[in-house]
């Protein structure tokens, strides 16, 4: 039996009740703090070239990106991702040690027999 790892980052509200969706100024987008993807953004479309804006649910934001990144590293190089000491500067210190640790332990969870992944020199 697998078992669920759970880990409360933070909590993520949508929508946000201070962003006005229907009517946004400019290169302004709702607080998103706690998603791991890029969400509301905005882009020129495609043949007319005019600035549009909408949700982007496909891609990772920077917490996304680094959680995935860490995840790699563990399969790719079978090391532990909690020796990783690069914080991108767009990510807390905080927040780095929580994402690496969630990729390892998922990791983890999914290999448990066939990793032998090695213990971090550094914990935090």
């Amino acid at each position: 039996m697998n078992k669920a790892l759970v880990v409360r980052i933070r909590s993520f509200t949508y929508p946000d009740s201070k962003f006005d969706y229907a009517h946004p100024k400019l290169d302004s987008v709702p607080n998103e703090y706690g998603s791991l993807n890029c969400g509301w953004h905005w882009y020129i479309e495609p043949g007319t070239g005019e600035q549009k804006f909408g949700p982007d649910s496909m891609h990772a934001n920077f917490y996304g990106c680094y959680l995935i990144a860490c995840v790699w590293y563990e399969v790719i190089f079978n090391e532990s991702a909690l020796n990783i000491s690069f914080v991108p500067s767009k990510i807390s210190a905080e927040d780095a040690v929580l994402l690496r640790k969630v990729a390892h332990e998922v990791v983890l969870a999914r290999y448990p027999d066939e990793r032998s992944v090695s213990t971090p020199a550094v914990t935090k």
